[in-house]
């Protein structure tokens, strides 16, 4: 039974048919395909406010901002509880996060057309996607997306900038420089 069970599977992922099925069935893993879920406000917030400090940032190609620039947000923090989203002086009073499990070289080069070697900036072999909405709306702000690699990286793509984030709090990071 288990080798049908698992040659059923490579069949309905050779034809793209196994995420719908999986999220049909109700029983999706992160390395078969992707889920979007709507979740609490404190989900992953331990109800207390996470704070993501900038600690550098990464320009892969073009950018509506040179690195100089985008140097002036290092040290910012970016907040996100159960009652409020904050990012740089931009603040949500309705905030619903969801999130998305996605393999990462498949999203960065779909979403960013990042290359190999950009997509090394960012650790692991899967992310976390978080998009914020504000009052049921997606958020037009910095903080509306972030790429989340463990609990002690993240990042956040604007303006064709990647800023590299770090559990923080409202002091300047003390490695808050440029990426090579």
């Amino acid at each position: 039974m288990l080798l049908r069970a698992v040659s059923l599977r490579a069949m309905l992922l050779r034809t793209g048919l196994f995420p719908a099925v999986a999220l049909l069935a109700g029983c999706c893993s992160l390395s078969a395909c992707n889920s979007t879920e709507p979740v609490p406000a404190d989900a992953g917030i331990n109800n207390t406010t996470t704070i993501w400090t900038v600690a550098g940032h990464y320009v892969p190609g073009v950018s509506a901002i040179n690195s100089q620039q985008a140097e002036r947000w290092h040290g910012k923090s970016l907040r996100f509880g159960l009652s409020y989203a904050q990012a740089l002086e931009q603040r949500c009073t309705n905030p619903t996060y969801h999130r998305t499990a996605v393999d990462k070289i498949p999203y960065l080069a779909r979403e960013f057309h990042l290359s190999m070697s950009a997509m090394q900036k960012i650790s692991g072999q899967a992310l976390t996607v978080q998009q914020t909405l504000c009052g049921g709306e997606p958020w037009a702000e910095p903080g509306a997306t972030l790429l989340i690699s463990n609990s002690n990286e993240a990042w956040l793509p604007w303006d064709g900038v990647f800023y590299k984030l770090v559990p923080g709090n409202d002091e300047v990071a003390a490695d808050a420089a440029p990426l090579p």
